[in-house]
């Protein structure tokens, strides 16, 4: 049974009456270990102080717990420090790459995500947090645009990286509607947390970018944290599994979540011979045929750019809808 220990790590999630919550920190962390994760952030002489382990134990179980995704490691002047998950997503995030979570724990996660988190997210969007990630358009719709920013140029941003890897998908390993594998790459800081645990491979410049363009070829949507600073995270993302565009597609209380790029599809009315593909395309339906011409809902539209790379007559063009320091 979960312990008092284990619901006051739902309670940082916002999530204090989670039962499925605290079954999941349950699986991942034994008694001793959550009393470990309340007593952080801290060296392991601190937390030795604070649980009353051994340095040696609080190695040990930090240790083990990094491995299982539920601690992150922070080298500091004063040494080591281990802290817990700062938020839900990040403990979804990292716990779901963890290579030999048993097959229950993918299933509970899977629950939860169906039951419990539209409604946190709901929660959220009510108290007004901002969105917390935002779509970058296609590299294949941003290719002829003059003036690129950085924060909408994902070439920009793999050379400013200075470190990248690749990892699966979390979001897909739990709901296992497509393959997870190649999926997520990680930038910086990211890139180095998944090489040290394990569950990521290192790449290199031009193998980030061939990653990013089959991303597209395959239809999926690039991801990064809203902010205009490199993040540690470009993700790409499926409608199927993501816990980010999922949501907002089967309820639009949920889409503000996401933040769309800040461009948005146009149609030049005489170019387009209404074959449809455009809205083929779009992984969020907000591309339609009227009267036998592309049309594009503003409210739904993602600004994702993957209408542009289908049609084959160049009828789409793309413009900016929202200035730059619309971005965090």
């Amino acid at each position: 049974m979960p312990t008092d220990e284990h619901r006051a790590l739902c309670a940082r999630m916002m999530m204090p009456e989670s039962g499925r919550l605290a079954r999941l920190w349950e699986v991942i962390a034994d008694e001793l270990d959550a009393k470990l994760l309340v007593a952080m952030p801290g060296t392991a002489g601190e937390l030795a102080a604070k649980t009353g382990l051994s340095e040696a134990e609080v190695e040990r179980r930090a240790r083990a717990l990094f491995e299982r995704g539920a601690v992150f490691l922070a080298p500091k002047p004063e040494g080591l420090v281990y802290r817990a998950p700062r938020h839900l997503i990040q403990f979804h995030d990292a716990s779901n790459q963890w290579a030999q979570s048993p097959r229950a724990f993918l299933d509970l996660w899977k629950e939860f995500m169906a039951e419990e988190y539209p409604g946190f997210l709901k929660l959220l969007i009510g108290g007004g947090f901002p969105s917390f990630m935002r779509v970058v358009p296609a590299m294949a719709a941003t290719a002829a645009l003059a003036d690129l920013r950085p924060a909408d140029d994902l070439a920009a941003m793999i050379a400013g990286a200075d470190d990248l890897a690749v990892c699966p998908c979390p979001c897909s390993r739990v709901e296992r509607n497509c393959d997870p594998s190649g999926r997520c790459l990680q930038v910086g800081r990211g890139a180095r947390y998944v090489i040290e645990r394990g569950t990521g491979e290192r790449l290199g410049r031009e193998q980030a970018l061939d990653l990013l363009r089959e991303a597209e070829r395959r239809g999926l949507v690039h991801t990064v944290e809203n902010k205009q600073a490199l993040g540690t995270v470009i993700c790409n993302c499926c409608t199927c599994c993501c816990a980010i565009i999922k949501p907002g597609i089967d309820d639009p209380a949920c889409r503000p979540i996401i933040a769309p790029s800040r461009f948005r599809p146009t149609v030049d009315e005489a170019a387009c011979t209404g074959d449809g593909l455009c809205a083929e395309a779009c992984p969020v339906g907000a591309v339609a045929l009227e009267d036998d011409l592309a049309c594009v809902d503003p409210e739904r539209c993602l600004g994702c750019g993957l209408c542009l790379q289908a049609c084959p007559v160049g009828a789409l063009g793309f413009e900016p809808v929202r200035p730059i320091d619309s971005i965090p």
